[in-house]
């Protein structure tokens, strides 16, 4: 029997990126795909030892499971213990699931005889499989990124900033989770990347200190100053006016340049 390596590796690809597809769904969490992709290149190399002879303890069953756990570690990064656990645990029980399918679909082709034993000499249905599980993660993937794009682009908006008799326009985004603000005249706090003010002078004795902190303990202080307006519009069409500090960063708050300004809730 004539065994492909590039084909093993493409199939079992497939099988672990359609299995930690549907665990994350399960277990839901947010899935990165370049994770996704590298766990399941783990899973797919992995197999490659299956034939080599001089492997055979890299095969053995609590290597196999420690593997399976490396994967859904990297799936599920900086997640606890007790979610690698339960997500580690789905992602075992939908393997033996999927196997007990394989196998119920081999039996169709393959009988079994009490001579004979049990061969599997065809497995035509196995591209069947396959056809179906590569149809769905482009389904999964394709409806995913749609969605996502849907639900950033509406808390997305323009907003207008005047100081000192120059205005820029940028699109913000609307951080649901952020509560920031001046904490004396408790005005809501923009920030806005820092280069887009390059041509604006701040008066340093008209700053503002914003105390902030994040979800790691990391605290800090943001320098800002008070717009003399800022007009946030959305994408209805409904805009207004509202009183704002403007605090500058020097990170890039969007990979794909879709906004340059985060905002409080508080300004909605």
């Amino acid at each position: 029997m004539d065994v492909y390596v590039d084909v093993v590796v493409l199939e079992n690809f497939i099988i672990n990126f359609f299995l930690l597809l549907i665990t994350i769904n399960i277990v839901k969490i947010r899935g990165d795909n370049k994770r996704l992709i590298l766990s399941s290149i783990i899973g797919a190399l992995y197999t490659l030892l299956m034939f080599v002879p001089e492997a055979t303890i890299l095969v053995s069953l609590p290597v196999k499971l420690m593997i399976a756990f490396i994967m859904i570690v990297i799936v599920a990064w900086k997640k606890n213990f007790l979610f690698y656990i339960k997500s580690y645990l789905c992602f075992l029980m939908l393997s033996f699931i999927l196997c007990g399918i394989c196998f119920g679909f081999a039996l169709f082709q393959n009988p079994y005889s009490f001579q004979e034993g049990y061969r599997m000499d065809n497995y035509l249905y196995k591209y069947l499989l396959l056809g179906i599980i590569t149809l769905y993660i482009l389904i999964n993937r394709v409806v995913f990124f749609i969605k996502d794009r849907i639900s950033v682009s509406k808390l997305i908006y323009d907003l207008e900033i005047e100081y000192k008799g120059k205005q820029i326009n940028v699109k913000g985004f609307l951080d649901t989770g952020n509560s920031l603000v001046e904490p004396v005249t408790s005005l809501p706090v923009i920030i806005l990347e820092k280069n887009f003010l390059n041509d604006i002078k701040i008066d340093e004795d008209r700053c503002f200190y914003i105390p902030y902190k994040v979800v790691d303990g990391f605290n800090d202080k943001l320098i800002g100053f008070k717009a003399d307006r800022v007009k946030i519009s959305s994408q209805n069409g409904f805009s207004y006016v509202v009183k704002a500090v403007i605090c500058l960063c020097d990170i890039k708050l969007s990979k794909d340049d879709e906004f340059v300004a985060l905002l409080s809730r508080g300004v909605i």
